[in-house]
């Protein structure tokens, strides 16, 4: 098979998982212009970070190496899933964050399906990925569609479910009301007799809540590869993602139902 033809072929199955759970997300909550541009350029955003995580991906697995640490261990995972969650929420806060169309939208759930976007971005470019090494190895055949119906409840599936939980959290920092912040306080307070002498801002904890989404991200990502390491890319580890899609989607249907966010 031609390089040209392969090419075209891996970018067309590569696309289809991504694109389908985008349209899912798009049917869902995105119905005017302003949020079909911001779609597009957190698509773009979660692509154009792939390539930089790459990069730092071998370094780092080239060190896990050297330093004598299972590259398949669930500590290496949380250490490259890390990376690709990280460098996902930074993409996100520098490009997506700063357009103009996410600053005139007003509900919470934006932030969430924003961050949605990223991750089908940053899938769907390991997807072309797998798509064209497969069809330079077997052709187009039976295995091209395996890979694409495996990427599409395994991989694609995990990216959406890993940056969904970032942007719930985000938008959860982002509404912080009242309740839940003096909740924070006592917390936080708990241990100190001079609770005076404790200062705790809005934004510390902002951070407090993005930290908690930020890392069950992680741990789900690098759980997910781990199964996968253990039981094989179905069964086991797409059940797990299966019954973790209903909590993140629990939290889609709560961002939904509120009206207004403050400071997107």
């Amino acid at each position: 098979m031609k390089g040209v033809t392969t090419l075209i072929l891996a970018v067309v199955f590569g696309s289809i998982p991504g694109f389908i759970w985008l349209i899912f997300y798009v049917h869902e909550d995105f119905r005017n212009h302003r949020h079909k541009t911001l779609t597009a350029i957190a698509f773009l955003a979660g692509a154009l970070s792939t390539f930089v995580v790459l990069v730092i991906q071998i370094k780092v697995s080239n060190e896990i190496s050297f330093i004598g640490r299972d590259p398949h261990s669930l500590w290496s995972f949380m250490v490259l899933g890390g990376i690709e969650e990280i460098a996902k929420f930074m993409a996100f806060l520098l490009i997506v964050r700063p357009q103009r169309v996410f600053q005139k939208l007003h509900e919470p759930v934006d932030a969430m399906v924003a961050m949605v976007a990223v991750g089908l971005g940053f899938a769907t470019v390991e997807n072309v990925a797998s798509a064209s090494q497969i069809l330079t190895d077997y052709g187009l055949g039976p295995s091209v569609f395996e890979t694409v119906i495996l990427r599409f409840l395994g991989a694609t599936l995990l990216h959406t479910l890993s940056s969904g939980l970032i942007g719930y959290y985000w938008a959860r920092a982002l509404l912080l009301s009242k309740k839940s912040y003096r909740h924070y306080i006592r917390y936080v307070h708990i241990d100190h007799p001079n609770p005076e002498m404790v200062t705790v801002t809005k934004r510390k904890f902002r951070w407090h809540l993005l930290i908690q989404g930020i890392a069950l991200a992680i741990i789900l990502h690098a759980v997910f590869n781990y199964l996968i390491i253990i039981n094989g890319p179905t069964g086991v580890a797409i059940v797990f993602l299966v019954v973790f899609a209903f909590f993140v989607l629990s939290d889609f249907e709560k961002l939904k139902h509120i009206d207004q966010t403050p400071n997107l």
